[in-house]
């Protein structure tokens, strides 16, 4: 990718788009803010071809993780930012409503990543890659430089420890 010239966007943009997109569209819900992120990872990628590492793994790889990247934080600011609008939203009984249902899928959503946080590494990157990135067990495997099985059993006891996390507690 390093050698990609300007006369070489265009090549780029039309085998990774749709991929690029498709893992962002996973992670956010929206095709249109997947369609922007896409945009944004291919031009980054392209304007910084020089960070791209070949031995780390292939461009199609690397730009599906860069972009899973880009849409955690955007679902991260967007969490912020609906947290934020529902603390200064008028106490009028429909908006309360609306607010308490935002308020608690914000909560769930929030429970699910201090959940995933509380995992080790080991356990917490395969799935991150494989639910947030849209990765196969052997895409996480070859990424990680790990054995499909080792992947396999590490998002099996990872997605264990999860349930015991999201657990109510009595």
């Amino acid at each position: 990718m390093a050698a990609v010239g300007a006369s070489d966007f265009n090549a780029l943009y039309l085998a990774h788009y749709r991929p690029v997109s498709d893992v962002a569209h996973r992670i956010v819900g929206s095709r249109a803010v997947a369609d922007e992120i896409a945009q944004e990872v291919l031009l980054k990628a392209w304007l910084s071809s020089d960070a791209y590492d070949p031995t780390r793994g292939s461009v199609a790889t690397y730009l599906r993780v860069m972009a899973r990247h880009r849409a955690i934080d955007w679902v991260r600011s967007n969490s912020a930012r609906a947290r934020r609008e529902i603390e200064l939203a008028p106490k009028q009984r429909d908006t309360v409503v609306d607010s308490q249902a935002a308020a608690l899928a914000g909560i769930e959503q929030r429970l699910v990543w201090d959940a995933l946080a509380k995992l080790p590494a080991e356990r917490r990157q395969p799935i991150v890659l494989a639910f947030f990135g849209g990765m196969s067990y052997r895409e996480v495997a070859v990424y990680l430089r790990l054995p499909e099985g080792t992947v396999k059993s590490r998002i099996r006891s990872g997605m264990q420890a999860l349930s015991m996390h999201l657990q109510p507690h009595e």
